[in-house]
C-alpha cells in the first residue's frame, strides 16, 4: 500500500531538498511557455526513482484530459495517464512560498508520483489545470482573477489592491463563487498550519481587497456563518500591527461575545441576519476601520442600515413578538428594556413612515406605562458596570419625544379623569423631579429635553392649546419647575452639589422656552412670581459661571419677545445691573474664562440695540451710563448702545423743528395762492418735501405719546402727554397765523406803492 500523499511530499522534500533540475546547455525556443519538470516514482523499497526530465502538458483527448510528460530530448512519453477527477488528488508541496512539487497517488496503478518543476509558477499553473473540474478550464480562461493558489497569492493581492471602478462588479462576481471561496479558505488553512507569515500577510491583503470592492452580496457571502471564521482568521494577520499586538477576532466572535436571545423569532433567516449584522458592525468598527476608504465605509454602513430596517420591520409587523417584548417589560426584565432601547436607537435611521408605525405599535402596547416604574429605580452599587434601568428608560422617552412628542404629550397631559391621565401626571412629576434632583447630569439634561418637547405648544393643534396650557399652569407643573429659582434668596441658600446647581441652569432654560412659546400664560406666571428679580439675584450670588449665564439666557428670551410688559418687568427687577457687574468682574485681570460671559452679554446688548427697545435703551443708557461708558473701550456693544440712545434723543428733537418749518412754508404758500401770487415754495418737489416733513413731525408726536403711555402710569401721564401734544400744535398754528397776517400786510404795502 503506497504511503499517503502528504507523507510522500515530506519524504520527497527530505530526499531531494528542493529538487534542482538539471538544465541543458541550450534550450529550444517555444512560442508558448514550456513547463519543464523531473518525474519521480516511489519504488517498492520506498525510494524515489528518477524517470527523467521532460516537458509537462495537459492534453484534451476524446476520452478526457490526460497528464503527459514528454522527454525533452527524445520526445518519448515518460508519463501518460488520465487526469484524476477526485478532489485534492494533486497536492502542491514545497518549502515556504516556493511550492514547486506536485505529488499524487494513482489509485488505478497503485503508484505514487512526484513531479518537480524548475520554478513555482509552472508548478502552480499545472496544479490549477489538473485540479480544475471537467469543463472548468474554459471558464478559468475567461476569469480576470486566478483561483487562489500558494504560488499566485502575491499577484492576486496586487490585482485586488488596485481595481478600476469599471471592473469591480466583474471581480466581485468572480470572488463570490464557491470555487474561489473554497480555494481561498484551503490556502489559508494550509498557510496557517505551516506558520507561513508571508503567505498569511498576502491573504490579509486579499481579504481586505474583497471588502473594498463595495459589493453587498460579496460582503454578506464572506461573513456568512460557514465562512466568516476563516475570513476573520485572515484579517487577524494585519501587516500594520505587530505580531504580539494582533487581535484574535475568531476568539472574540466565537468565545467572548455571547448572544442573548430576548425574543423567539422562530425564523432562521432573521436569526442569520441578526448575527450577520453584528459581524458587519464588528468588521466596520474594530477590524478594518484603519484601512477602509470612504466608499467602503459608506457601503458597510448602508448594509448595516438595510439589515436594521429589515429587522425592525419584522418586529413591528409581528404582534406575537411585540406582546412577548412588553410582557418582559411589565416583569421589569432588564434585557427587554435593553432591547427596546436598541430598537429606538436603530429606528432613527428608518424611513419616517416606518418609524412612526413602530412607535405607534409600541405606544399601543403601553410603552409609557411600563417605563414609568423604571424611572424610580435606583442605580447599581458604586463601581458596578451594569446598566442603570433609569438611564435606559429615560433614553427611550427622549428618543420617542424626538421622533413624535404627540404620543408622550397625550399621555402626560391628557384631559379627563381616567387612569391614563393619573399615570401621566405621575410620570410628569417624575420627570420634573429627575430634572431637579437626579445625581446624573446626563439624566437631568435628557429629562429637561423631554419636558421641552412636551411643552412646545407649536406642535399642539390650535383647538387643544388652551387646554394644554391650562394643565401646565394650573395643575402646578410650572410651579414645580420654577421652585428652585424662586427659593434663591441669598448666597447661603444656593445649593452646593453640582447636580443641584445644574438644575438651576435647566430651570432658567425651561422658563426661557416658556417665555418664547407660551405667550400670555407665561407672562402672567413671570409677573406673579417676579421671576426676573429672582434671576437677577441668581446672577448676583451665583459662584459658577454657568449660573451667571443662565439668568442671562432668560433675560434674552424676555427681550426677544418684543413685549413691553416683559421689558418693564426687566427694568424693575434690576437684572441689568447684576449682569453688567458680572461682566465688569469677568474682564478684570486675569480675566480667565470670561470670553463666553462677555460674548453672551454683548449679544444681549446688541439685541436690545438692533430692536431699538426704547424703554430698555433709555434705562440702560441713563441708569447704567457709568458702567456702559467704562465698558465701551473693551465691549463694542456697550458703545453702540450709548450711540443708539443719542440717536433716539436727536430723532425726538428733530421732527418738531422740521414740522414747524414745514408748516410755515405751507402757510406761506396758502396765503400767496389766495391773491394769485406765487410763493417761493410753490414747486412740486418743495411741496412734497413739506408734506413728508409734516407727516414725520406728527408721526413723532404720536410715537412720543405712545412711549410716554408705556413709561408713565396708566391714565394721568397719558393725559399729560395729550395736553403737551395739543399745546405744541396750538403754538405752531398760532405762529403760522401770525406769518399769514404779516404776509398780507407786506402785500398791501407793496400794492399801495405800485398805485402811487
Amino acid at each position: 500500500t503506497p504511503p499517503p500523499a502528504h507523507s510522500v511530499a515530506v519524504r520527497l522534500l527530505h530526499t531531494f531538498g528542493g529538487m534542482d533540475v538539471e538544465r541543458p546547455e541550450e534550450q529550444p525556443k517555444h512560442e508558448e511557455k514550456q513547463h519543464r519538470g523531473k518525474l519521480y516514482v516511489l519504488s517498492e523499497e520506498s525510494s524515489w526513482e528518477d524517470k527523467g526530465t521532460g516537458l509537462v502538458s495537459i492534453v484534451e483527448a476524446a476520452e478526457g484530459r490526460r497528464f503527459i510528460v514528454r522527454d525533452e530530448s527524445s520526445e518519448v512519453l515518460i508519463h501518460d495517464r488520465p487526469v484524476l477527477t477526485s478532489e485534492d488528488a494533486y497536492q502542491l508541496q514545497g518549502e515556504g512560498s516556493s511550492k514547486s512539487i506536485i505529488v499524487w497517488d494513482d489509485t488505478e496503478t497503485q503508484t505514487d508520483y512526484a513531479l518537480s518543476f524548475e520554478d513555482p509558477e509552472s508548478a502552480a499553473e499545472i496544479h490549477a489545470l489538473v485540479s480544475a473540474r471537467p469543463g472548468q478550464q474554459a471558464e478559468q480562461a475567461k476569469r480576470l482573477l486566478p483561483l487562489p493558489e500558494a504560488g499566485n497569492l502575491s499577484e492576486l493581492a496586487r490585482m485586488l489592491a488596485f481595481v478600476p471602478p469599471s471592473q469591480r462588479p466583474r471581480l466581485a462576481s468572480e470572488c463570490i463563487t464557491d470555487t474561489f471561496v473554497d480555494a481561498l479558505r484551503q490556502v489559508f488553512r494550509t498557510a496557517e498550519d505551516e506558520g507561513n507569515e508571508e503567505e498569511l500577510i498576502l491573504l490579509w491583503r486579499i481579504a481586505k481587497g474583497v471588502f473594498v470592492l463595495c459589493n453587498h452580496r460579496l460582503t454578506e457571502r464572506y461573513l456568512r456563518h460557514d465562512t466568516y471564521e476563516d475570513v476573520m482568521g485572515m484579517l487577524e494577520y494585519d501587516e500594520g500591527i505587530p505580531a504580539d499586538k494582533r487581535v484574535g477576532h475568531r476568539q472574540m466572535l466565537k468565545v467572548e461575545v455571547r448572544y442573548k436571545e430576548v425574543l423567539d423569532f422562530q425564523d432562521a433567516e432573521v436569526m442569520e441576519r441578526i448575527h450577520l449584522n453584528y459581524r458587519l458592525q464588528y468588521l466596520k468598527d474594530y477590524v478594518l476601520p484603519r484601512v477602509l476608504d470612504d466608499g467602503s465605509f459608506a457601503s458597510l454602513t448602508q448594509l448595516v442600515y438595510i439589515n436594521n430596517s429589515v429587522l425592525l420591520n419584522n418586529l413591528h409587523r409581528s404582534d406575537r413578538l411585540m406582546k412577548q417584548l412588553f410582557d418582559g417589560l411589565r416583569q421589569k426584565d432588564l434585557q427587554s428594556l435593553l432591547f427596546v432601547q436598541d430598537a429606538c436607537r436603530l429606528a432613527k435611521v428608518m424611513p419616517p413612515s416606518h418609524r412612526a408605525e413602530l412607535y405607534e405599535k409600541m405606544v399601543g402596547q403601553g410603552l409609557f406605562s411600563v417605563l414609568a416604574p423604571f424611572l424610580s429605580e435606583a442605580g447599581p452599587s458604586s463601581g458596578a458596570e451594569a446598566p442603570v434601568p433609569r438611564h435606559l428608560a429615560m433614553e427611550v422617552l427622549l428618543l420617542s419625544a424626538i421622533s413624535d412628542a404627540s404620543h408622550l404629550r397625550r399621555f402626560l397631559v391628557a384631559g379627563g379623569e381616567g387612569a391614563a391621565s393619573a399615570e401621566g401626571r405621575t410620570l410628569l412629576s417624575g420627570l420634573v423631579q429627575l430634572v431637579l434632583g437626579d445625581d446624573d447630569q446626563g439624566v437631568q439634561s435628557q429629562a429637561s429635553d423631554v419636558l421641552r418637547h412636551v411643552m412646545d405648544q407649536n406642535q399642539v393643534p390650535a383647538a387643544d392649546r388652551e387646554a394644554f396650557l391650562e394643565i401646565l399652569y394650573c395643575s402646578g407643573v410650572m410651579d414645580e419647575i420654577a421652585a428652585p429659582l424662586l427659593n434663591v434668596a441669598k448666597v447661603d441658600s444656593l445649593p452646593r452639589n453640582p447636580s443641584s446647581c445644574y438644575a438651576l441652569q435647566l430651570v432658567c432654560e425651561l422658563l426661557g422656552f416658556a417665555v418664547t412659546t407660551h405667550g400670555e400664560r407665561s407672562r402672567t406666571f413671570m409677573l406673579r412670581y417676579n421671576v426676573a428679580e429672582q434671576a437677577a439675584l441668581l446672577a448676583s450670588v451665583g459662584q459658577q459661571r454657568f449660573l451667571k449665564l443662565a439668568p442671562l439666557r432668560l433675560a434674552k428670551a424676555m427681550v426677544n419677545s418684543k413685549d413691553e410688559v416683559y421689558h418693564d418687568h426687566l427694568v424693575k427687577s434690576g437684572i441689568f445691573g447684576a449682569l453688567l457687574a458680572t461682566l465688569e468682574q469677568s474682564l478684570r485681570p486675569p480675566a480667565l474664562g470670561g470670553s463666553l460671559l462677555t460674548a453672551a452679554t454683548s449679544e444681549l446688548l446688541e439685541l436690545i440695540r438692533t430692536q431699538n427697545a426704547k424703554l430698555l435703551v433709555t434705562h440702560l443708557s441713563t441708569q447704567h451710563e457709568g458702567q456702559l461708558r467704562e465698558l465701551a473701550p473693551r465691549v463694542k456693544a456697550a458703545q453702540n448702545l450709548l450711540l443708539r440712545h443719542q440717536q433716539n434723543l436727536e430723532q425726538e428733537a428733530q421732527p418738531a423743528k422740521r414740522g414747524s418749518m414745514a408748516l410755515r412754508r405751507c402757510s406761506s404758500v396758502a396765503a400767496g395762492s389766495e391773491d394769485g401770487v406765487e410763493g417761493p415754495c410753490e414747486e412740486d418737489s418743495t411741496d412734497d418735501d413739506d408734506e413728508e416733513e409734516a407727516e414725520a413731525f406728527f408721526g413723532s408726536l404720536a410715537e412720543a405719546s405712545s412711549s410716554s403711555d408705556a413709561e408713565g402710569e396708566a391714565g394721568g401721564e397719558a393725559g399729560e402727554a395729550d395736553e403737551v401734544g395739543a399745546g405744541i400744535q396750538a403754538f405752531l398754528q398760532e405762529e403760522a397765523g401770525e406769518e399769514i397776517v404779516e404776509g398780507c400786510e407786506n402785500e398791501e404795502s407793496e400794492s399801495s406803492d405800485d398805485d402811487a
